[in-house]
């Protein structure tokens, strides 16, 4: 690539300007207009840098992106850091495909090339198994009609905006000192912006239906006592947590040093008072439960792994469960995480992560094990890929877990099937809330379906069909037991998400494969032409 500018002070700006932009892309102070800003400079950096520009950018943006995902990351520094390095040349992809041929393809049509690249990029690395995390399309959650367009295109509409943005802006850069600077190009982006808003703010306008009413209900508590407790058995010694701690935090993996400690020996009396903590948060739940109970409640949900115990003691506890939906009449929601000290240390997977649904008779209608556990991080078995639908008078349940809301592949079957609402038990940390709810709530703009979220360690919530959050509650608040009760009207409906997403996914191919194309032949022409002037050149020499 020949350079069309040195490294200058000009570029140093613009490589700043995504540096502080990119770090308020983390999900823990996430401000929507970041994405908008650090696309659009960082197009303009590739554009007019050098190859030495290219190689000084990797550090610098690795650095940006370390510090917005410290505490996110579920990784030790050292992993993060080599991680993020990879993601970071890797993320340099589509910016080169960019300069490689965006002068080859004439007029407006060259603003379309870095979005369908780069939306495409984001499309094949999502199919990967961290799912959406690192997608940007959520950091405009909070702009809910433009976040409409979702029911279309999926998160992939909303990506394609904030890149078309950036390669606008830069065309109109380009052109500002010639006539060229009013050009369709100019408006093409912003009409279809207003278009996707427009459209966003009629779907928000819709009626609120007060018609079949029903109390609902979530239940999350600090487990950590049975953590706390599974360490001093094993070690004698007592461990402080902080409040916020994160999963890659150093003190996450001196407790699991306690948790393989006692399932190596968990029949040993010396843990006693583990099950002892076992069958007092049980309890406690219990308690809890019969509360919003007398409150109205007839759909209660815990939060993911509420209930953590050994399979010996998973069927006592799913009796107990099972009375307990009988006695108050209520469709249960009963996650567990069911270890299987054997397997510890053995083989990969060791924990039935799961939630049971009891009927109002007590009945197991259900049992649901999350369908993708956190790859690298989450020992479980995963399931079948389906996902339930459970009949209520209330309207048509489908319980999933968590990371699985984060897969819009898998999320995308409760379209074809009648979802009213999705069940979701979750576990998160500080530095994930709320912003892991505001992608969860975008599976309900997508497919059309409301949701019930209990969130250990963050934000729980009611949210309707169109994304909103209708009732809340952050973990973090000082009440030892997290409880929403709501009154709501479960709603569904239809989008035209999984019958136009194939058909937008299908012309990003089309376009790449078409500029592409057009480039090369556009490339050999020009070559062919170079050297046949050559040749008349040469013979106009000899004669």
């Amino acid at each position: 690539m020949k350079s069309s500018s040195p490294f200058k002070y000009q570029n140093a700006i613009l490589l700043t300007l995504a540096f502080i932009s990119g770090i308020f892309l983390s999900p823990k102070w996430t401000i929507a207009i970041a994405a908008w800003i650090y696309f659009t400079v960082l197009l303009r950096f590739f554009r007019d840098t050098s190859w030495k520009g290219y190689l000084i950018s990797i550090p610098v943006l690795t650095i940006s992106t370390y510090i917005a995902q410290v505490d996110v990351l579920p990784l030790d520094p050292v992993t993060m850091l080599i991680f993020l390095v990879v993601v970071t040349t890797f993320g340099i992809l589509p910016f080169l495909i960019d300069r490689l041929i965006y002068r080859i393809i004439p007029g407006w049509f060259s603003t379309l090339i870095f979005p369908t690249f780069f939306t495409l990029f984001n499309y094949i690395i999502d199919m990967g198994p961290q799912g959406t995390w690192g997608n940007v399309a959520y950091s405009q959650y909070e702009f809910l009609s433009l976040m409409q367009i979702s029911s279309i295109t999926g998160i992939y509409g909303i990506n394609f905006l904030i890149y078309w943005f950036a390669s606008s802006a830069n065309y109109f850069y380009e052109r500002r000192s010639t006539a060229e600077r009013t050009h369709f190009a100019i408006w093409a982006m912003p009409v279809v912006l207003l278009l996707s808003v427009g459209y966003g703010m009629t779907k928000l306008m819709d009626n609120q239906i007060e018609e079949n009413v029903v109390t609902m209900s979530t239940i999350t508590m600090d487990n950590l006592s049975i953590s706390k407790s599974m360490y001093k058995c094993a070690f004698d010694e007592d461990i402080e947590i902080p409040k916020y701690v994160s999963q890659s935090d150093p003190v996450v993996l001196e407790l699991q040093k306690g948790m393989i400690a006692f399932m190596g020996d968990h029949e040993n009396s010396k843990y006693d008072d583990v099950y002892t903590q076992m069958d007092k948060h049980f309890l406690n739940y219990i308690r809890a439960t019969e509360e919003v109970a007398k409150q109205g409640a007839k759909i209660v949900t815990w939060s993911e792994g509420a209930i953590v115990n050994v399979k010996s003691r998973d069927k006592e506890f799913e009796s107990l469960a099972s009375e307990l939906a009988d006695k108050l009449d209520i469709y249960l929601f009963y996650p567990t995480a069911v270890f299987h000290p054997e397997k510890v240390g053995a083989e990969d997977r060791f924990i039935e992560n799961k939630v049971l649904t009891f009927d109002p008779e007590g009945q197991l209608v259900n049992t649901y094990f999350k369908n993708i556990p956190i790859f690298g991080v989450e020992p479980s078995f995963p399931g079948d890929g389906n996902i339930p639908v459970i009949e209520t008078p209330y309207g048509n349940l489908s319980p999933i877990i968590c990371y699985d809301a984060d897969h819009p592949q898998l999320i995308q079957q409760v379209s074809n099937q009648p979802t009213d609402m999705l069940v979701v038990p979750t576990g998160d940390w500080k530095a994930i809330s709320p912003y892991h709810t505001y992608m969860a709530a975008v599976r309900c703009i997508e497919n059309g379906v409301s949701m019930l979220k209990s969130t250990s360690n963050g934000l729980s919530a009611v949210i309707d069909d169109k994304g909103r959050i209708q009732a809340s509650y952050d973990y973090f608040d000082e009440a030892q037991v997290k409880k929403i009760v709501y009154d709501y009207t479960i709603k569904s409906s239809d989008t035209l998400y999984t019958s136009t997403f194939p058909i937008y996914l299908s012309f990003l191919k089309l376009a790449a494969l078409f500029f592409l194309v057009f480039a090369t032949v556009r490339l050999l022409i020009q070559q062919f032409g170079r050297k046949e002037s050559k040749k008349r050149n040469s013979f106009n020499h000899v004669t």
